[in-house]
């Protein structure tokens, strides 16, 4: 709780006359969670930014390994994970069903005045839960649930870590380094689907 010094020798802090309002402005880390591997604790953390995950700044980070390296247990390794989101991109081949999807001349499909390929396909990421894997198989079918597609392939998914130096083909599913994604770039073909040939 950025603000606020833990009770005297203890790992909690003194929230009395507080509001719930106070108490939630002060919690800096919105999404955390914590994995062992080799007696090293990692914790992957993010603050949230317009309902989204976010990288802490360089001062909450800094008092957050403060705040950890005051409650952890002596001779426990933890390591802070706080990174920007990973880097997704993704290209689709959508057959459409004409009578119920419009195609722009740039491209873009339009319903009611939303792209619901493009609408599903962010949504379906940005609901993800924080550390939560990435299954092409659940793109596939949130895609394959609208009444305007006939048929969905996806082409391709590759993700990069923010800092990482090459992209990564996502081969079925994808747990993010950093938590979370951030969609780089989405590429839609769309083709008239023709039931009669």
């Amino acid at each position: 709780m950025q603000g606020q010094k833990l009770v005297t020798d203890c790992d909690y802090y003194d929230t009395e006359g507080m509001t719930e309002q106070d108490i939630a402005a002060a919690k800096v880390v919105k999404y955390a969670v914590a994995t062992e591997s080799n007696t090293v604790v990692y914790i992957k953390v993010a603050r949230e930014v317009d309902g989204n995950p976010a990288a802490l700044t360089a001062g909450q980070l800094e008092g957050l390994t403060s705040y950890m390296n005051e409650i952890k247990d002596a001779g426990v390794s933890v390591q802070l994970r706080n990174e920007p989101a990973d880097q997704m991109r993704i290209s689709l081949l959508i057959y459409y069903d004409p009578t119920l999807l419009i195609i722009d001349a740039n491209g873009n499909g339009s319903q009611n005045g939303k792209d619901p390929v493009r609408e599903t396909t962010k949504q379906v990421i940005e609901n993800l839960p924080f550390n939560g894997m990435f299954r092409k198989s659940d793109l596939m079918a949130a895609l394959q649930a609208l009444p305007c597609v006939e048929v969905a392939d996806i082409k391709s998914v590759k993700v990069k870590p923010r800092n990482g130096a090459e992209w990564q083909t996502v081969e079925g599913y994808d747990r993010p380094y950093s938590g979370y994604y951030s969609i780089d770039a989405l590429t839609v073909d769309y083709q008239p689907y023709n039931a009669i040939e």
